[in-house]
């Protein structure tokens, strides 16, 4: 498997790239301050809670083993790249959302980006040739 996530461009597996973790206070943690009472906070909320779904969504499709057989066995260079743009056009946008979600303003074009790229990988990984892989239904 460690071969296919290098080749798609996904960093976050066992013996790649950590996550980036920010460090004490920040700016941010004073900006929601000053924004608790905030009308939008609840919309913001739920961005947050959709940008979570799409990021479990977009693990669960590039650290499916199920996926990675496939790959190994049925597909050439060019769509392990345009994986790779797809994975890193996704995790660019939903940083993006993160940091507008961290100091309390909407993320709601991020999101939009998010979505489509998620769309785009998951019509991307279907072309696989298998029969089932993971989907937004997780429950």
């Amino acid at each position: 498997m460690v071969r296919v996530w290098r080749a798609v461009g996904y960093p976050y597996h066992a013996g790649g790239t950590a996550y980036e973790v920010a460090s004490g206070e920040s700016e941010t943690a004073a900006a929601f301050d000053r924004k608790q009472d905030d009308p939008q906070v609840a919309e913001r909320y739920v961005q947050l809670q959709e940008l979570v779904d799409l990021i479990c969504r977009w693990r669960m499709l590039n650290e499916s083993s199920v996926v990675h057989r496939r790959v190994a066995s049925t597909e050439a260079d060019g769509t392990l790249q345009q994986w790779a743009q797809l994975n890193a056009s996704f995790d660019q946008a939903t940083r993006a959302a993160m940091v507008l979600l961290a100091s309390g303003e909407s993320a709601g074009e991020m999101l939009s980006q998010s979505r489509e790229r998620l769309e785009q990988l998951e019509t991307l990984i279907a072309g696989l040739g298998a029969d089932s892989y993971p989907t937004r239904d997780t429950g």
